[in-house]
């Protein structure tokens, strides 16, 4: 069995969306105990920070938050789709010559994925791309980049949440080749919020019964 770790690394410094953003992370690292040698570590950080899932309640009003969205959603087999020659936008021409099924939980692998800061000519949906996927009726898509969409695109995420189509952002897809897997995308479990930091992996030939259980 092959494990791919796609999830970015949360650390001090780490870019988001701007180089001089408030929403960094910080963390204070503090001896709770110095008698002992004991060390608490407190974060503060976006829930849109890094590798993030994002619920309906992101753009419509009483949609779906983070703990509410049915775990098995998450917890599934998806379909990895290499993209990577697409320099701007991914147009659906691009998403038409790609075999996506009804159901399928999707993730796009575009050059986004060989530059972390993701600053700088990011690839992303278009609005009709957005419409093409909830025409397929897929489950869920996830893309590397900070942002599915450009900043003025809400059309994007308005699109696949009102079908209830969930977005994985954030993704780091380089070393995971195209293909079926098995991901495992879990977000911190907090109450009321429309996004939250996951560890998503991606799980290949798994065994068919995992061996710990």
């Amino acid at each position: 069995m092959k494990i791919y770790d796609v999830s970015m690394t949360i650390r001090e410094g780490m870019l988001f969306e701007e180089k001089q953003s408030p929403l960094h992370p910080q963390l204070v690292i503090q001896k709770a105990n110095p008698e002992q040698n004991k060390k608490e570590t407190t974060l503060t950080l976006s829930t849109h920070l890094g590798t993030h899932i994002l619920s309906p309640s992101f753009m419509l009003e009483g949609g779906q938050t983070i703990e509410q969205i049915n775990l098995k959603r998450l917890f599934t087999d998806v379909r990895l789709f290499d993209l990577t020659h697409v320099k701007d936008s991914i147009k659906e021409m691009d998403l038409q010559k790609l075999d996506i099924q009804k159901n399928d939980f999707v993730l796009f692998k575009t050059r986004n994925s060989f530059n972390e800061s993701f600053l700088e000519h990011t690839v992303s949906l278009d609005p009709e791309s957005a419409s093409y996927l909830v025409e397929k009726q897929v489950s869920g898509v996830g893309m590397d980049g900070f942002s599915l969409a450009k900043t003025e695109d809400t059309a994007v995420y308005q699109t696949l949440f009102a079908q209830s189509i969930l977005i994985i952002e954030g993704l780091l897809l380089k070393e995971a080749p195209p293909g079926r897997y098995i991901m495992s995308a879990l977000p911190l479990k907090i109450a009321g919020v429309e996004s939250a930091p996951a560890r998503v992996i991606l799980l290949k030939n798994p065994p068919s019964t995992p061996k710990n259980i």
